[in-house]
């Protein structure tokens, strides 16, 4: 729980610096901090995959109902809880406010442009666990990896062409 406080103190340590940035800037520094995050702290990464595939299993137990009344008297999970999804806030804030600014060109949903990159930063965390105390994976590494992902994200917020349909009955 340290190293997760850690990184939310860190968060919070560059909104000071972060006045009078873009929304791009401010995020870019959120993502880049998270990278750094999972490279530093491999076991807290995997600490926050294992939350979400607890998560998972609750949701898809016989015994749902029992366990999430168990869960919500417990502390720790409360804890856990919102140092997931103080984060996550944060980050639609900044694509929000990166929208307003015209920092970010892509104009779809905030949430939807976050889940997006969350789902590139989850496969970044789950390969970073598979491959252990080595920095390589299929030959490529993983700070170099972790470079591009940031790369990519940046493509993602600036790309004003990217439309995404959101009528599934067209």
């Amino acid at each position: 729980m340290e190293a997760l406080e850690s990184l939310m103190d860190t968060s919070y340590r560059r909104s000071v610096t972060k006045a009078g940035k873009s929304g791009l800037e401010r995020s870019r520094l959120v993502f880049n901090d998270y990278i750094v995050f999972c490279q530093e702290h491999p076991d807290y990464y995997q600490l926050l995959l294992d939350y979400m595939g607890f998560i998972t299993s609750i949701r898809n137990s016989e015994e749902s109902n029992r366990l999430t009344s168990v869960l919500e008297k417990s502390i720790s999970f409360h804890k856990m809880k919102d140092l997931q999804n103080i984060p996550i806030n944060a980050v639609i804030s900044e694509i929000k406010l990166g929208q307003k600014d015209g920092s970010i060109k892509n104009m779809n949903q905030p949430e939807m442009i976050f889940l997006t990159i969350w789902s590139l930063l989850v496969g970044y965390m789950k390969f970073m666990a598979l491959s252990g105390p080595r920095n390589t994976l299929l030959k490529v590494d993983l700070t170099v990896w972790g470079h591009s992902i940031l790369q990519l994200i940046d493509s993602i917020l600036l790309n004003d062409s990217i439309a995404i349909d959101t009528d599934l009955d067209s």
